[in-house]
This record gives structure tokens, C-alpha cells and sequence, in this order.
């Protein structure tokens, strides 16, 4: 999914290393590494490949959160840009 790579990259050029860096791992290991090993267990071995699907929305989540939560510092969602 696009969008968590945006949101990383968004608080990345805002100097927010820590939340892009969390938005990173979750997405390529924290969340990732255990469903490609619990799914198949759990649901037999095609179910290897909702892994990715599942943590990019649970990533997604997450960043969506973040994106809510650093609004106020950041002011970001609702911002307008007057010209004139």
C-alpha cells in the first residue's frame, strides 16, 4: 500500500525520524515476520499470502494514527495556503 510509504516519507521530511523509522519496521518486520510464519499454522499454507495484506492495513492503522496525532505540531491536515 502506497500510503504507508507516503506517511513514512512525510515524517521523514519533517524530521521525525523516530515515527517514519516505526512506520518502516512495522510494515517489513514487525508485523510481517510473524504472519508469514503464524498464517500458514494457523490456516494451512496458502494463507502465507495474506501476510502482506494484512500488515500493510494494520500499518495503515497505525499511520493513520500517527498522521491524527502529530497534526497539532505539525498542522498539516486542514492547512490552507493563502495567496494574495
Amino acid at each position: 500500500m502506497g500510503v504507508n510509504l507516503y506517511v513514512s516519507s512525510l515524517f521523514t521530511s519533517l524530521s521525525n525520524g523516530l515515527i517514519s523509522a516505526i512506520i518502516s519496521a512495522l510494515r517489513s518486520f514487525v508485523l510481517l515476520a510473524p504472519l508469514i510464519i503464524l498464517l500458514p499454522m494457523a490456516f494451512g499454507i496458502d494463507a502465507v499470502w495474506f501476510a502482506v495484506p494484512i500488515a500493510e492495513l494494520a500499518t495503515f492503522a497505525v499511520s493513520w494514527f500517527l498522521i491524527l496525532r502529530y497534526n497539532g505540531r505539525y498542522g498539516y491536515i486542514g492547512a490552507t495556503e493563502s495567496t494574495g
